[in-house]
């Protein structure tokens, strides 16, 4: 019977632990906003070890080595990152998994309830967002420090129950390579099983910390953590991903595996020259950053065999094309603060195709000839913009279900908003355009009827390009005047207000013609009139 309750008393400590890494979690993503950010946007690095570290980041701001080789698949599945960013940013979370186990080292009870009363005080305290986000990451290390002091005291007294110490003793005396595959395993099995490295990694470090299994034992249990990041992933991408996603989540799980087989034939075979000055637990964390920076290395020289084998194996045209913009593995992988660095990737995508519409309808109102191919290029960009619409409001409604706080829910409102705002510029576009055909098969835009469609679509485009100028942050909003955002919106209705004149004297003008005419003129209007409004819908919920 006590046994059974010291049992309970380390699931509870992993329960807390859990907690713990969730709201831990939670607060640096929110803290570091701008780091993930930086880390995803960051397109031009070209420096294999810089990708290795912004990998290595990832997993320590979402403090989840599982977490963050999905964002990135997430990432690629959706076009969202460099093919060349890929595998070394893959192999970097490995680094910050070891990194996570670091930090784990230094847990302690006293330090856990420290951490948590420090982390109360500044959510009950301070009113500040930022501030609240910093109690909740000490809140979220304190019930982390605080689990793994918890797990301790129950393995302590597991560990001299008489039939305990006999497993232990069987296990610790078994040779070397079997208790470093049996190990990489047993830890590979638990992860996946718990669906959860960082669950495991917290287990090495408690009994690491109480040399309760040998150094190499240890080591492999942590190795197989690192192992399950990978598999966890690839097994994800072949549910749920495209093709190409799914090779580039093949060749780290690969990579790794095969480093980890090279450095155990190696250990086993010099096994008489290892000394080990250090604790264990020193031991498995230096021995997981040596590993993680010699598959790092492999890379370079396994990439071209890994992937001509991946693209043999999953290959484009045996795989159904699916949505891009994937909510990839189960909902606590991927937190919003992740999740939303997606959608603003691909907003920005969106908006960019949408300005290429506007530069091809704006082509197109001067062209002398209005015909069925630049028409059809127009129509190919918004049946595009429509497709990735769709897919952004599918991926916030995941985002919402997976549960979400208020600042969370106003983010994904503002999101929601955007994506559709884009959508009903690309409609209006394609309704002037295609309106447009169908006047010049019977008449033609006298020279001033013309430009004065180009003026008014010219007007709405900039205060697009405006609009695209604050998102991508070239403009930062606190440098925009209350009297400049006030003008830019009082000029939207003016505009609006001369549209509908001009509509009234282009009928009165060609009244005596045929009624058709004016009505498709007008709706050339309207449509540059929805337009404005939707233009300006974008404007204020950026402003917001």
């Amino acid at each position: 019977m006590e046994t059974l309750q010291q049992f309970l008393y380390f699931i509870s400590g992993l329960a807390i632990f859990y907690f713990g890494q969730r709201t831990l979690s939670q607060g640096l993503q929110t803290i570091g906003a701008s780091s993930v950010k930086h880390i995803v946007h960051n397109e031009g690095v070209r420096n294999p070890l810089l990708n290795f570290w912004h990998g290595a980041r990832l997993s320590l701001l979402s403090f989840s080595s599982t977490m963050s080789t999905l964002v990135i698949t997430g990432l690629v599945n959706a076009n969202l990152l460099k093919n060349r960013r890929v595998l070394p940013m893959m192999m970097g979370t490995a680094l910050g998994a070891s990194t996570i186990l670091f930090i784990l080292s230094f847990s302690g009870h006293n330090r856990g309830l420290n951490l948590i009363a420090l982390g109360l005080i500044f959510g009950l305290v301070f009113r500040s967002f930022k501030y609240r986000s910093i109690g909740k990451f000490l809140l979220g290390l304190g019930l982390l420090f605080l689990g793994l002091a918890v797990m301790e005291e129950s393995v302590k007294l597991l560990s001299t129950h008489s039939e305990v110490v006999g497993y232990l003793d069987y296990i610790n005396q078994i040779p070397l390579a079997i208790s470093l595959f049996l190990s990489t395993i047993i830890g590979l099995s638990l992860a996946v099983s718990l669906t959860s490295s960082t669950m495991v990694l917290a287990i090495v470090s408690v009994s690491a910390r109480l040399q309760v299994f040998s150094n190499s034992f240890s080591f492999g249990l942590c190795v197989g953590a690192i192992i399950s990041s990978y598999l966890m992933t690839f097994l994800t991408a072949k549910k749920s991903a495209r093709a190409f996603a799914i090779r580039k989540a093949f060749a780290p799980f690969s990579i790794f595996s095969i480093a980890t087989v090279i450095s155990y034939t190696l250990m086993i075979i010099l096994q008489d020259y290892f000394i080990f000055p250090f604790s264990t637990l020193d031991t498995v964390v230096y021995g997981s950053l040596i590993l993680s920076i010699t598959a790092f290395l492999y890379s370079f020289v396994l990439k071209a065999v890994i992937i001509k084998l991946a693209l043999q194996l999953y290959p484009d045209d045996e795989v159904k094309e699916q949505s891009k913009l994937q909510f990839l593995g189960e909902g606590r992988f991927l937190s919003s603060t992740m999740a939303y660095v997606l959608v603003e990737m691909e907003v920005s995508k969106l908006m960019d195709i949408v300005d290429r519409m506007f530069d091809k309808c704006r082509e197109y109102l001067e062209s002398q000839q209005k015909g069925a191919r630049v028409l059809a290029k127009i129509k190919d960009y918004e049946r595009i913009i429509d497709n990735i619409q769709r897919e952004i409001d599918i991926f916030i409604q995941k985002v919402i279900s997976n549960g979400a706080g208020d600042d969370d829910s106003e983010m994904s409102l503002a999101y929601l908003k955007l994506s559709s705002s884009l959508e009903q510029v690309a409609d209006h576009l394609d309704k002037m355009a295609t309106t447009l055909t169908k006047f010049y098969e019977s008449w033609q835009l006298e020279e001033d009827e013309n430009q004065l469609l180009i003026h008014y679509f010219d007007e709405v485009r900039d205060l697009f390009h405006h609009s695209q100028d604050i998102f991508n942050e070239v403009i930062e909003i606190k440098s925009i005047s209350a009297t400049d955002k006030k003008d830019k919106l009082n000029r939207a209705l003016d505009i609006k207000r001369e549209i509908l004149i001009s509509r009234e004297e282009y009928a009165n003008k060609h009244h005596q013609e045929d009624v058709r005419k004016a009505l498709f003129f007008s709706d050339m209007l309207i449509s540059i009139a929805k337009l404005r409004g939707s233009v300006r819908d974008i404007y204020q919920t950026l402003l917001k």
